[in-house]
């Protein structure tokens, strides 16, 4: 792993498996600034009292977001599981990252988030 030791880096979606094993991954590597990106602050009281900085933020309130990522140089995506209101969601959330200067955005996708025509 790269050094990130004077990066702040960000995962989306930290209370959920993914971002929540994200954030647990880059504290083991020794990641020196991390931010816990949530719906629900509360739910990662204990990364908070482990020197995590928890940011509350949703992808439904795109306002939110941009104070969530300020400061950033490194984020994390982790997409939603609504298919309906995917698109708009992470639109708002690349829009916001790059407003708050955000420097290297990564992605976490689905396969095939279409259902398939064929019914295969």
């Amino acid at each position: 792993m790269p050094n990130f030791k004077d990066a702040t880096l960000a995962v989306t979606g930290a209370s959920g498996h993914l971002g929540r094993r994200t954030v647990d991954l880059l504290r083991e590597a020794g990641a020196g600034h991390i931010v816990a990106i949530t719906r629900d602050a509360p739910k990662l009281a204990d990364l908070s009292r482990n020197g995590i900085e928890v940011r509350e933020a949703s992808f439904d309130n795109p306002a939110s977001l941009a104070s969530a990522f300020a400061g950033v140089d490194r984020l994390l995506i982790v997409s939603t599981d609504s298919l309906a209101a995917r698109t708009v969601q992470q639109v708002a959330a690349v829009d916001a990252a790059i407003a708050a200067g955000v420097g290297h955005l990564l992605y976490t996708s689905v396969p095939s988030p279409y259902p398939d025509p064929t019914g295969l």
